[in-house]
């Protein structure tokens, strides 16, 4: 196994997981440095979210230089970890970089699609 950088925060995680992207934009905002690991493609990230969550595969489970973690991080507390690490961000850039995400999201503009077609039934233009 390569030597991981140090300085680094690991995030592991899958694709599916709901609370990645989030995680990864809180990160980005910050400006941390972050490496993401797919535990459905990496054997050894699967044992180290297993170990550190006693047998439980909960993600996305973040590993800090300093060894110590958190598991499905709440904003609150992710960003008070990073506070520690010198890492702020403001309100601001994380709802913008929210809001971004939101307008790439697959899942809006199938919700947009489905409310415009019961609007334009109800209407009865179709």
């Amino acid at each position: 196994m390569a030597k991981e950088k140090t300085d680094q925060i690991i995030v592991y995680a899958h694709p599916m997981c709901a609370d990645l992207r989030p995680v990864q934009d809180i990160l980005r905002a910050a400006g941390a440095p972050f490496r993401y690991v797919n535990i459905h493609k990496s054997e050894e990230g699967m044992k180290v979210v297993s170990r550190i969550n006693k047998g439980n595969l909960s993600v996305p489970t973040l590993v800090f230089p300093d060894k110590t973690t958190l598991t499905e991080p709440t904003r609150p507390a992710l960003l008070a970890k990073l506070a520690k690490y010198g890492y702020e961000i403001t309100d601001r850039s994380a709802f913008t970089s929210s809001i971004k995400n939101l307008f790439r999201s697959r899942t809006l503009w199938i919700m947009l699609a489905i409310l415009v077609y019961a609007l334009l039934r109800v209407l009865g233009v179709i």
